[in-house]
């Protein structure tokens, strides 16, 4: 059968979606009887927002079934696989990949440099699907990850893999943003809940096996293996993408009468916001620097880091108004906003926002903190390090199918999930902070973990599965790959602030106890710890136990900050995900 026209049973409303509604309602819902959806009557059951920009023509979206929906489905989980183990991968092997390039302080960038390009881009890798169409998008994007991680394991300096790295995450942003869009579009709203949490968990799935994969990679062969690993999966899912996902996805079912008629690529071109575009970029790199080089090279106060510090906030209100111009301007009618202001008036879609920004922050410092503490202060290996991170990465996916299945099955109001969620966080995090600085490590730190990342996932996965609802049809790109980019920028953000308050920490309380220039090697070269006296050993390292112990502290106030972004969600009667037959 021809990918292209896939077989449908009708066209018209899909009366099965669930609604997202008043909690007290009682309206009933008509048995799935449509595989292609108007997407005008979408409308109606999404949250529209009010805007100024016309809508689109109507066209009819046409899911995805049988075996291409299975293969596409695992062509997504390889996506969403390979772009996330890549991030939690290194956490295990930065020290081994630091001193093997003598450059331990900048060992942050091998995370920061993937960070932030993965985390700038997916707004217009997604505002570039809607353009170009979500297929050939997604083949760019995939084959600049498969390109630049072979080039990661075949660096040769740390300005080389650093290089390699940002180009991988600006390949990993498309091959992430995109399959998320056609994972909404290639089936209907009832199966949200489950799909979500089959998703979410082999995201979590590629968190675990990271840290583990590096540390093993670490122990038994060459670190470059941990970015070589990723070609074969990465041409997996590139050859079901390219065989199996229909070029008009998802209007590929549409008749001629209704489709939009194809542009051109001059015309396609000139949609693209590009100062938007440029805005975005640039305040999201700007604002994460200092922050990352602040206590090694500069200093707080130095006119470098203020400099970066004030540029990059004002470069966030910028990309705001010059949105609004663009929502606002007739002139500009052709161009089509990265973030449209619309958004702004939505209440429960910014609600989703802030709260994405700042979830995201405690789970990310966890992850890459935790195994860099166990080799550093407690003395372990990579493998070990990582080992002792799974209760907190396998408590994740059950959260994530508890948020699911009470949404999906129940009248539970996302918002009550959301908000236990953030509350485990809290509680996790300050059980963590009674850990020992040094010395052995205490069993109750993997029911500290667990708590910690059971509230991870019931946020993670709640905050997911509520966005499709909140916005309508036409944003449904640009609003999910919002939702991640806005987290990931949190997480970005997050990451800085704990280096630089770890940096700070570190060279404040180590000044006194080394030389000047022995401060300045263990910054380049953490193994250089070994040649240091016994005494000094352990001294450095309930130093470092203490910085890390300081940084879990700040990220307490950044979980309960999500309590006031949740209350963004808060109204009467409260919002519900309800299915009925």
């Amino acid at each position: 059968m021809d990918p292209e026209k896939p077989s449908v049973d009708r066209v018209g409303k899909d009366k099965s979606e669930p609604e997202i509604g008043a909690s007290d309602a009682g309206k009933s819902t008509p048995s799935e009887k449509s595989l292609v959806v108007d997407v005008e009557a979408q409308k109606g059951t999404s949250g529209p927002v009010q805007g100024t920009e016309e809508a689109p023509p109507t066209q009819q979206i046409t899911y995805i079934l049988g075996w291409r929906l299975h293969l596409l489905t695992l062509a997504i989980c390889i996506c969403g696989f390979v772009t996330n183990v890549e991030v939690s991968i290194v956490s295990t092997s930065l020290v081994t990949i630091s001193d093997d390039f003598h450059s331990f302080k900048d060992n942050i960038w091998i995370v920061s440099a993937y960070q932030v390009t993965y985390t700038a881009f997916l707004v217009i890798w997604a505002k570039l699907s809607d353009i170009f169409g979500r297929k050939k998008i997604l083949i760019i994007g995939l084959v600049i990850f498969i390109a630049f991680s072979a080039g990661c394991g075949g660096a040769q300096s740390m300005t080389q893999l650093l290089v390699c790295r940002a180009f991988q995450g600006l390949g990993a942003s498309g091959t992430f943003a995109v399959p998320t869009v056609v994972f909404y579009e290639m089936i209907p709203r009832t199966k949200y809940p489950l799909y979500s949490a089959l998703i979410f968990a082999n995201v979590i799935l590629a968190t675990v096996v990271g840290p583990l994969l590096g540390g093993a990679v670490d122990n038994d062969s060459t670190w470059r293996w941990i970015f070589l690993i990723q070609i074969p999966l990465g041409v997996v899912a590139l050859a079901i993408i390219v065989l199996i996902l229909p070029m008009k996805f998802p209007y590929h079912g549409s008749s001629s009468s209704t489709a939009t008629p194809p542009n051109s690529l001059r015309s396609s071109l000139k949609k693209i916001d590009y100062i938007g575009a440029i805005l975005l970029l640039a305040a999201t790199f700007i604002i994460v620097t200092p922050f990352l080089e602040v206590s090694i090279d500069y200093a707080w106060s130095s006119a470098t880091v203020i400099v970066l510090l004030v540029f990059g906030g004002l470069l966030w209100p910028g990309f705001v108004l010059w949105e609004w111009f663009v929502s606002r301007t007739k002139k500009l009618g052709h161009l089509e906003p990265f973030f449209p202001f619309r958004f702004f008036h939505n209440r429960l879609y910014m609600g989703i926002v802030i709260t994405s920004i700042l979830m995201g922050i405690p789970a990310t410092i966890i992850s890459f903190e935790i195994p860099q503490r166990y080799q550093v202060a407690n003395g372990l290996t990579p493998l070990g390090a990582g080992i002792r991170l799974l209760s907190f990465v396998c408590a994740q996916p059950l959260g994530s199918f508890m948020a699911n299945a009470i949404a999906g099955a129940t009248k539970m109001p996302p918002l009550f999930i959301l908000l236990a969620g953030t509350a485990l966080q809290i509680l996790g995090l300050g059980l963590m902070t009674m850990l020992p600085s040094s010395g052995a490590i205490p069993g109750a730190q993997y029911a500290y973990q667990a708590i910690m990342g059971w509230g991870c996932g019931l946020t993670f996965s709640i905050v997911m599965l509520i966005t499709p609802f909140t916005v309508e049809a036409k944003d449904l790109a640009v609003a999910t790959s919002s939702v991640v980019q806005f987290r990931l920028t949190g997480q970005a953000i997050g990451l800085a602030i704990a280096t630089g308050v770890l940096n700070s920490d570190l060279s404040s309380k180590l000044s006194g106890l080394l030389s000047t220039s022995q401060l300045q090697s263990l910054l380049r070269d953490i193994s250089i710890v070994d040649t240091f006296p016994q005494n000094l050993q352990e001294s450095v390292g309930e130093i470092f136990g203490k910085a890390y112990n300081l940084n879990i502290k700040v990220m307490i106030g950044f979980a309960a900050a999500q309590f006031l972004a949740a209350g963004l969600l808060w109204r009467r009667p409260q919002l519900s995900i309800k299915h009925k037959a």
